[in-house]
């Protein structure tokens, strides 16, 4: 009889075990279904009205969109899209290094200035960003099981999901940044690996410059653990010779307008508020990923986990948990979540993989699926309920954008927007202002808006477009309050169509 209960009960835990898995991995493939299908799918909005053709839709889905395809566009040019000088026109800024829109270029020579490849290329980096966090916990789990929920579970969370669909830079540099740690733990010994992680690494950072603390630091960590040491530093010194050459070059190719377009130029004031917005909303929907993060990382600390992952995982999660608080910056997003989202894969797949693939430790990985099965479900329900319909009401305008763009087409001179500077390079005319980027220079005291007024005043633009959103002040958040003077005084609005107010100069 002593025989036959541990047997019993291996037969129960075996099968509870089985049907968890079962049923969180039918719910996480559902959740990632969405994700595809909020791409690019149009004819589901037959029957499902919060999946937008996101990819295909040719307006703006975002302020930022506008400004990265204008430098795409002058790149094919060969203009120097950081120039030093700053105050003649065009007012514009370049907020990021060249990555992303250097990978347009080719697109805007074939197809001329348009949104939609730089949304597919969005859209690719996070798939395969999800493919290399599932490669990566299974090189160090060796649990398959632990490496398909931690890709699915990246996939289902709202910050990608969301953020994935606009042509924006965040998803290629995080792909870049994961790539490059994945190659590293594929195989540490080997030289060439490690060469190819650095230029991973570097790549990520010259397509956001943000990305050059979290992976970076997580993979110095990693690689000092093991012997010899010195792989350690021989990988930083890669990384910090490679980043600071391309660092100098472009600086002097661009006379200095480099560094101030992308450190510089970043004066944005910060608020704690936004913060406490953002943790609030994580807390109330998926707390108990961070609850259990913190027991994984001091438990490695206090109590060493026999795990590899940990010597990945925990680094990467406080480093980026850390960096996520930037997106207490003015004119920041959900963006500033995306190492925070890999973290959170990576945590799923380390703990569900605590077990590795051994059976006799089935019960911790029951454990854990039962215990990841809510907050699991809570960013599935933040996701559906939130950021999956955020596009809805911009492709309910759709309508009203269409005559906003005849009307940019329509006239021969130079057209100010805000919210949709899109319009203006895909009717192949040159962006000339961009208001949020320069009312911080204003306020920052770098920049002098007399020129800029006074090309206002001399009716320099045949066509004004402001955004005019319910529920938000757009004007005063993008523009200065003498800038917004001088267009009432010497601009009439001529309609209001899609949000937004059609300015034309005065008789």
């Amino acid at each position: 009889m002593s025989g036959r209960t541990p047997s019993k009960k291996r037969n129960f835990l075996s099968l509870e075990h089985h049907k968890l898995l079962q049923t969180l991995f039918l719910v996480l493939i559902i959740a990632a279904s969405i994700f595809l299908l909020y791409q690019y799918f149009a004819p589901l909005q037959k029957w499902v009205t919060t999946i937008p053709k996101t990819i295909r839709f040719p307006y703006g889905l975002d302020y930022g969109e506008g400004p990265l395809l204008d430098q795409s566009v002058r790149l094919t040019n060969f203009e120097n899209i950081y120039q030093a000088d700053i105050e003649t026109p065009p007012y514009t800024i370049t907020n990021y290094p060249p990555g992303f829109p250097a990978l347009q270029t080719p697109f805007v020579w074939l197809f001329g200035p348009q949104l939609w490849y730089g949304r597919l290329i969005s859209v690719i980096s996070i798939v395969l960003t999800g493919l290399f966090i599932s490669l990566i916990i299974l090189k160090l789990t060796k649990s398959r099981i632990a490496a398909i929920f931690s890709g699915l579970t990246f996939l289902i969370l709202p910050y990608p999901v969301y953020w994935s669909t606009m042509a924006r830079v965040d998803s290629l540099a995080l792909m870049f940044s994961v790539a490059g740690l994945y190659v590293l733990v594929a195989d540490t010994e080997k030289r060439s690996h490690r060469l190819w992680a650095a230029i991973l690494l570097v790549a990520s950072v010259f397509t956001k410059q943000s990305y050059g603390l979290v992976a970076p630091f997580t993979a110095f960590l990693f690689l000092i653990k093991e012997k010899p040491r010195k792989r350690a530093f021989e990988f930083a010194g890669w990384v910090a010779l490679m980043g600071l050459g391309l660092l100098l070059i472009l600086n002097i190719v661009t006379n200095g307008g480099f560094f101030f377009h992308v450190f510089t130029a970043n004066v944005n004031p910060f608020h704690w508020d936004i913060v406490t917005h953002y943790k609030d909303e994580m807390i109330n929907h998926f707390g108990l990923f961070f609850w259990l993060g913190g027991l994984y990382l001091l438990g490695g600390i206090w109590y060493p986990i026999r795990q590899k992952a940990w010597w990945l995982t925990a680094p990467y999660f406080l480093t980026a948990l850390l960096v996520s608080i930037a997106v207490g910056k003015e004119g920041s997003n959900v963006n500033y979540f995306y190492e925070l989202s890999a973290a959170l894969a990576l945590l799923v797949g380390s703990l569900i993989g605590l077990s590795g693939s051994k059976a006799n430790y089935r019960w911790v990985q029951l454990t854990m699926l039962i215990l990841l099965f809510f907050p699991i479900t809570g960013a599935i329900h933040l996701t559906m309920d939130e950021y999956a319909s955020r596009h809805d009401g911009r492709m309910l305008h759709e309508y009203g954008l269409i005559k906003l763009e005849k009307l940019v087409g329509n006239v021969e001179g130079n057209v100010l927007a805000d919210e949709y500077m899109s319009l203006v390079v895909t009717a192949g005319k040159p962006l000339m202002y961009q208001p949020f980027e320069y009312k911080m220079l204003t306020y920052g005291d770098i920049w002098d808006q007399t020129n800029f007024i006074e090309s206002i005043k001399n009716k320099e633009y045949d066509l004004i477009l402001l955004y005019d959103p319910q529920g938000w002040d757009s004007r005063n958040a993008r523009w200065t309050p003498e800038q917004l003077a001088t267009v009432e005084e010497n601009y009439r609005v001529h309609r209001h169509t899609a949000e937004t107010s059609v300015y034309y100069p005065r008789p």
